[in-house]
């Protein structure tokens, strides 16, 4: 070995010893080297199975009990970054959101009634995962909080349980299979959602990639002394869907037996998409043959496509819904339209909402007490509108956003 050579290895054995790796990043590494080849083994058999995925793959999954899926340890949850003192109270007449649990891209935050912030955590840096979506689950209060989060890194998904108590905030992965999004998936995946079913019973997500969409669903809890065992653990092949990336908006009761998942588009268009899904004896979701995401036409009440809905106004008999709030962009900007209003006129919103190529795109909305709230996922900003055309800018970036209702 010649001189330099030698001078080098010493170099690197130094170096080498000033570097102190976290607790976190090898909790990250390790999760995902094993989940890398869980998925590398899962594909060699979808590739051998591949005439029969082309039908609905229905896999009756039980969780062991009420309590929600089974979870992996993970880091406790940091202090609260925000003192509830710094708080901003909005002016007189505004509407004011309610309690929410609201996300940057790795932040997340309980809010109670007066927007304090009542617990936090925070993804670990190490690992750069981010948020993508997250919905809390029907029935929460703020006193006990479940949510479903999606977050992604390296071009894989995670679905992770977060629950907030008097005791604080957890957010911990869900390690089971059953529960994992993107499994046997193509390149480009894209997944959206998570959105909870009318009964907080099962979750689902749109997932996206060069071999097609598919809505998957799983089951969140037992049904007490069900007989047969629930089976809502799903893959919904969607052929026929619209092209473009898709937005899954939230999942919503029609009738008894009936449910709608609705859908927006990134693309140019007036419309948003609805898919029925009904759920059989068995606890089973199913799609109706032949059956795709559908366009819906949106009414008159603006000039450029929906970028984003939000409530619903049931119809006559329970025959269809329709939103409560469409959000649209058309030459004068943006523009919210309150839809259960006798007279529903558009109410301008502000350009801040606006990304840097001057488009809402992608935008979410969410029906709270007397009015909406707008954001727009790439830029963070987020405003809160009134029935009444009152339109207050949130001072703190907010990229998600679920109410605790």
């Amino acid at each position: 070995m010649t001189p330099i050579e030698d001078r080098l290895r010493a170099s690197l054995r130094e170096r080498a010893g000033d570097v102190e790796a976290t607790p976190l990043l090898w909790l990250e590494v390790d999760r995902r080297v094993t989940r890398r080849r869980r998925l590398a083994a899962w594909t060699v058999v979808a590739v051998t199975a591949a005439a029969a995925m082309a039908a609905v793959v229905v896999a009756p999954a039980l969780l062991p009990d009420g309590t929600g899926p089974e979870i992996a340890d993970r880091p406790a949850p940091i202090e609260d970054p925000t003192p509830s003192d710094d708080a901003t109270v909005p002016p007189p007449g505004t509407v004011e959101p309610g309690p929410l649990l609201v996300a940057t891209e790795r932040l997340i935050r309980v809010l109670d009634t007066d927007g304090a912030t009542l617990h936090a955590d925070e993804l670990p840096e190490e690992g750069e995962s981010t948020v993508v979506g997250l919905a809390v689950r029907p029935g929460s209060t703020v006193e006990q909080v479940t949510a479903a989060v999606l977050t992604t890194a390296e071009g894989m998904y995670d679905l992770r349980v977060l629950r907030a108590d008097a005791d604080g905030l957890t957010l911990e992965v869900i390690d089971d299979p059953a529960h994992q999004p993107g499994q046997g998936a193509g390149p480009g995946l894209v997944v959206s959602g998570p959105v909870w079913a009318p009964d907080g019973m099962s979750l689902a997500w749109l997932e996206q990639d060069t071999t097609g969409v598919r809505l998957r669903t799983v089951g969140w809890d037992a049904a007490a002394g069900s007989e047969p065992p629930v089976t809502d653990h799903a893959t919904l092949p969607l052929a026929g869907a619209p092209a473009g990336q898709l937005d899954l908006v939230d999942w919503v009761e029609v009738a008894t037996d009936r449910t709608l998942v609705r859908v927006t588009s990134r693309v140019a268009t007036d419309r948003w998409f609805e898919l029925t899904l009904r759920r059989g004896a068995d606890g089973a979701w199913s799609v109706e043959p032949g059956r795709t995401l559908d366009g819906v036409v949106a009414p008159p009440a603006g000039d450029g496509p929906v970028r984003a809905l939000a409530g619903t106004i049931p119809a006559v008999d329970g025959a269809a819904v329709a939103p409560a709030w469409l959000v649209r962009v058309g030459v004068e900007g943006p523009v919210a339209v309150p839809l259960a209003l006798d007279d529903p006129r558009p109410i301008a919103l502000p350009a801040a909402l606006l990304g840097p190529d001057g488009d809402l795109v992608p935008a979410w909305a969410v029906e709270v007490e007397g009015g909406l709230v707008v954001g727009n996922r790439r830029t963070g900003s987020a405003v809160v509108v009134g029935e009444d055309g009152d339109v207050t800018v949130l001072a703190e970036t907010v990229a998600h956003l679920s109410p605790i209702r």
